[in-house]
């Protein structure tokens, strides 16, 4: 649990973040039952995005993660914004949303991080991390904001990479 002033309301709010990792179970379509999908534990932001971000859309300031994530999962919802992918994060994490959870911009996960102290070289070992994280934040139109723990750092990568996913919510 990290206690982190909100500048923009002036009041204390308590961010929390999940200790696990975000997996979903392996299923099978429920429109059509021959196609099955594994387990995922690795997710892409947008995998067919090719240019298709639209950078403005999102935030990387501290408060702003689950107003990221609700326009996300609704542009991913819409046909306007392009071709979605069943392993792209916004139809997997939709449930958890609706139950106050979202992905953090890029700031929120930096405050996790250096709140924590999660170095380059304990993020593994004592907090039983892995290396790739997504904010939902965006970069440009072709890169997201995602953490990179073994050089220590943000960094903007293609949304077509692989990530894992933690949440947070507030209080």
């Amino acid at each position: 649990v990290l206690a982190l002033q909100n500048n923009t309301s002036g009041r204390e709010r308590f961010y929390i973040m999940t200790i696990t990792d975000f997996i979903t179970p392996a299923y099978t379509d429920d429109i059509d039952e021959s196609k099955n999908y594994p387990e995922y534990t690795w997710y892409h932001w947008y995998l067919n995005s090719r240019g298709n971000i639209i950078a403005s859309d999102t935030s990387v300031e501290f408060g702003e993660g689950r107003k990221n994530t609700d326009t996300m999962i609704k542009k991913w919802n819409s046909s306007s914004y392009g071709i979605t992918a069943n392993q792209d994060m916004w139809k997997h994490i939709q449930t958890k949303f609706n139950e106050g959870w979202f992905i953090p911009s890029k700031e929120e996960l930096s405050a996790f991080a250096n709140e924590l102290g999660i170095t380059s070289s304990n993020y593994g070992s004592l907090f039983k991390l892995n290396n790739y994280y997504w904010t939902s934040s965006a970069y440009n139109a072709t890169e997201v904001w995602r953490t990179e723990f073994t050089g220590g750092l943000m960094y903007h990568f293609s949304p077509n990479n692989a990530g894992r996913i933690r949440f947070a919510t507030t209080f």
